[in-house]
């Protein structure tokens, strides 16, 4: 072939990988990866679209352990103000809950959690500020101030003499706001929630990427002017910051993967070789199979998973298998035209193709979506990869083999076959008992049942999110789990929620959990606040005569200026709820400040049609017993028609209760459909008995090393079982129709065939194993896992199948 032409396939390659591109995205949500139909996997999908905010980045600051808790306060202080003063960075910044920096900046909630809470508490309050118990109320505040014992609640008499901020079970729980939400117990463990800035555009990841590293380079700025021992560790996370770490990790590990898999293939041909134009053809056609593929995936698909990213790296693996295949064969055979390369070598390469595109697009019928998509790349890949060689590369091969061969001539003498076959013999013997005695005395390996595969491995994002949820929180308390409630009105979710807490007090008594928490008071209640309104109206009337009489009992202004703003703000209130018209179901009203957004925001949400509010429950401790299934034993108990419990500590036993189904309901019934398949091919038993059992010895060793190795198993990377499976039958079968082919002439298979197979292994190796660079830890396993397998396989295939099949050792005249 010419070099025009070379060079067109090269500018076709470029132009299909533009397409691509132009098509692709990355999938950076987990749970696109995951099973829909599972209850687990719908509860979290709920507690992102509801409660995941795409503007809001959380900074978590972890102070040396001798930091004094007033010391880290004021610093945090002192980075949100430094944050707030960069409009290019921040919207807001939360850092402590407002009524703490500024009593009046939370007058509009306190107001609205009084309109939005039951009519009997507002009644309670209004009979405490009546003309002929109010006064009474301020001499008692008067009293207690002048006790000297200062403790939280007399402190807040100090500015709230009224009482307005005892709400219904605390101001805190009340508003949603527990003090967990920004400090830890030991108070040296901060947390600061900033809001994007106005206009900040996030539809590409780059833009968020962008916004990430500002606010990142900020932060580490102003730590940097602290004296060194008092230098708290910064970590970012929020959906942004998994956002920006998740798809640049992607990019980079597409491209890696890709270019190292290259650089490592093209290296190895040369060293096998050295011969650069084949080199070049053969690189040549990588590169547009995987263009082609690559824009296939994104007319198929449009995006790519952090799991389906790696099918790059795989897929050139195998398929420069095919291209080594016809190389060597076809300069072994002394092949004149593309014709006679195919008829040597195309009935293996077409076998292997379709073997190889069976067990991956059979990866279709597993639960998980991600292991799906890297099966249907892979799969459309192979086909792609052999049509093109076969069609484009033989040609080139064909004008090779009409030069003098380039193959090394072999060292072996036939005479010494029969030794070497004892010798594989005894090996084949050795290696399976030392195998099944490291399995009898260790154990078969286990599954990891702790695995987070679709984590980010060093994820920085992840990591500050793992501190955030084990640092906050009351110290030796058990896990909790999120609670999603969903309902198509705000009055409908107000009365599940009511619903929901009475079945979860109940599973209280009984002892299965140890504690609960729902937004009860911050689902908007249009009934409480048809009741409340009039009552609320009323009160704000009273604001002149209560102000008066704070400053008669002798507190200051400052005293009695939350009481003036909390009620002008139920004043505003009430009447813009009186004002509302429309169905009883939608007449309510929400608070218009950052704040009440802000903390209505992180319990109750709406989207689209739906509303939802997010809770917790903390169950016993050894609560979390889960059924065969994988599923939380009282989950039927918590869970009904809207409401889910979920997490992670309960869907990671779901999922792998679906992939032990999975193995059971889709890998074995592929495999022994494969293996009828084989029968067909081969016609033979003893050839089907060989190829199985080079699988078998394989697998035996890869268990035993597994063991021994720090190799583990989990859910995700079972997956490998039938990527070895479909490969490993690739090796059998190519080696198996040489061995027929040339009558089991040994010198004329490690001339042709066993070279290839060598680097057929050895390159399907690089490929899996540039995946354990990969940035998702499931990813990185299985690429461990299956270039072990791959090398066992190809190692097998090579030196011992064929010994065991025996033949001729005689040296055949080359067509």
């Amino acid at each position: 072939m010419s070099l025009p032409r070379l060079l067109v396939l090269l500018a076709l390659a470029a132009l299909l990988a533009v397409y691509g591109g132009s098509r692709i995205r990355y999938a950076v949500d987990p749970l696109d990866m995951l099973p829909a139909e599972l209850p687990e996997v719908e509860g979290m999908r709920g507690l992102y679209r509801h409660f995941v905010r795409e503007n809001e980045l959380i900074l978590t600051l972890e102070f040396p352990g001798d930091t004094a808790p007033e010391a880290a306060s004021a610093a945090a202080g002192e980075l949100a103000r430094t944050l707030r003063t960069r409009p290019d960075l921040s919207r807001s910044v939360m850092w402590r809950l407002p009524f703490e920096e500024n009593p009046e900046a939370g007058a509009e909630m306190l107001a609205w959690l009084w309109l939005n809470g039951p009519p009997g508490a507002l009644a309670d309050l209004t009979a405490r500020l009546s003309p002929d118990r109010s006064r009474e109320r301020l001499a008692d505040a008067i009293e207690t101030l002048a006790s000297g014992f200062l403790d939280a609640e007399t402190m807040i008499l100090s500015y709230d003499p009224l009482g307005l901020t005892a709400l219904p079970g605390g101001l805190e729980t009340a508003a949603g706001a527990s003090g967990d939400l920004f400090a830890s117990p030991d108070g040296r463990f901060r947390v600061l929630y900033l809001e994007a800035p106005d206009g900040a555009s996030f539809s590409g990841y780059r833009e968020t990427a962008a916004w990430v590293a500002a606010v990142r380079a900020a932060a580490e700025s102003w730590r940097a002017g602290l004296a060194a021992e008092t230098r708290p560790a910064i970590g970012l996370t929020g959906e942004p910051a998994f956002v920006a770490e998740i798809s640049t990790t992607m990019e980079r590990d597409l491209k890696g993967s890709v270019a190292t898999t290259a650089i490592l293939i093209a290296l190895l041909f040369w060293l096998m070789h050295r011969r650069l134009k084949p080199l070049v053809w053969l690189m040549a056609m990588l590169a547009f199979v995987f263009a082609a593929t690559f824009a296939a995936g994104g007319l198929i698909f449009g995006e790519l998973s952090a799991m389906s990213i790696g099918f790059a790296a795989i897929l050139l693996g195998l398929v420069v298998d095919y291209g080594v295949v016809l190389y060597r064969e076809g300069l072994a055979e002394r092949a004149a035209d593309a014709r006679a390369v195919r008829r040597i070598a195309g009935p293996g390469i077409v076998w292997a193709a379709v073997t190889t595109a069976a067990v991956f697009l059979a990866l279709n019928l597993s639960s998980l979506p991600a292991i799906a998509q890297l099966g249907s790349l892979v799969a459309v890949g192979v086909g792609i990869g052999m049509a093109t060689m076969l069609g484009l590369f033989a040609p080139a091969v064909a004008a090779e083999s009409v030069s003098p061969s380039t193959l090394p001539e072999s060292a072996g003498k036939p005479g010494g076959e029969n030794g070497r076959d004892r010798l594989a013999r005894i090996v084949t013997a050795g290696v399976a008992a030392v195998a099944a005695g490291v399995l009898a005395i260790l154990g078969p390996p286990s599954i990891d049942t702790g695995a987070r595969p679709f984590d980010l491995r060093n994820g920085r994002a992840s990591a500050a999110l793992t501190g955030l949820e084990t640092r906050l929180g009351t110290p030796g308390e058990g896990e909790r789990l999120p609670l999603v409630v969903t309902a198509q009105s705000p009055g409908a979710l107000a009365k599940r929620l009511a619903d929901t807490d009475a079945r979860l007090a109940a599973l209280e008594g009984e002892g299965l959990l140890k504690s609960r928490a729902l937004p009860l008071a911050l689902a908007p209640n249009a009934a409480n606040q048809t009741r409340n309104a009039a009552v609320l109206a009323r009160l704000s009337d009273e604001g002149p005569r209560l102000r008066a009489e704070v400053l008669e009992s002798g507190f200051t202004e400052e005293a009695a200026a939350l009481g003036d703003h909390v009620l002008a703000e139920a004043a505003k209130l009430a009447a813009a709820f009186l004002e509302k018209g429309g169905e009883n179901e939608k007449r309510f009203v929400l608070p218009r400040s950052d704040l009440g957004r802000w903390l209505i925001g992180r319990a109750v949400s709406e989207a689209g049609q739906e509303w939802a509010a997010i809770g917790q429950i903390e169950p016993v401790s050894g609560a979390l017993a889960f059924d065969a299934g994988g599923r939380l034993a009282w989950r039927d108990r918590v869970d009904a028609d809207g409401v889910r419990v979920t997490g992670w500590p309960v869907l990671n036993p779901a999922i792998q209760g679906l992939i032990r189904g999975d193995f059971v309901r889709v890998f074995l019934p592929m495999g022994l459909v494969l293996i009828v398949v084989l029968a067909a091919v081969f016609r033979s038993g003893r050839d089907l008995a060989l190829c199985l059992g080079s699988l078998a010895f394989s697998g035996l060793v890869l268990l035993a090393l597994t063991r021994v190795l720090p190799v583990r198993w989990d859910f995700f990377n079972l997956a490998s079982v039938p990527i070895l499976f479909g490969t490993g039958l690739d090796y059998g079968i190519h080696m198996i129709f040489a061995l027929r082919r040339t009558g089991g002439d040994r010198e004329a298979i490690r001339r042709g065939i066993g070279g290839a197979l060598r680097f057929c292994g050895l390159s399907t190796t690089i490929g899996f194993g540039t995946l354990a660079f990969a940035g998702a830890s499931g990813l990185a396993g299985l690429g461990l896992l299956c270039a072990l397998g791959i090398f066992l396989n190809m190692a097998t295939a090579v030196w011992l199948l064929p010994p065991w099949r025996g033949g001729s050792a005689k040296r055949r005249s080359p067509h």
